[in-house]
């Protein structure tokens, strides 16, 4: 199941850039959170058509 996926990391890279040439502003969150004693953080970046969002 995770094998070959490369490509759709590249369509994701490439709808996020056409989706910051969409429109002249972005907003941009981030917020975080400790589970199980392990710090996480997300950040959210949307447009009015696209969102985007990034867990680790």
């Amino acid at each position: 199941m995770t094998k070959d996926i490369d490509i759709f990391h590249q369509e994701k890279a490439d709808i996020f850039l056409e989706g910051l040439k969409a429109t002249p502003y972005q907003q941009i969150d981030d917020t975080g959170a400790r589970v199980n004693g392990v710090n996480y953080y997300t950040e959210i970046l949307c447009n009015p058509p696209t969102f985007h969002s990034k867990f680790s």
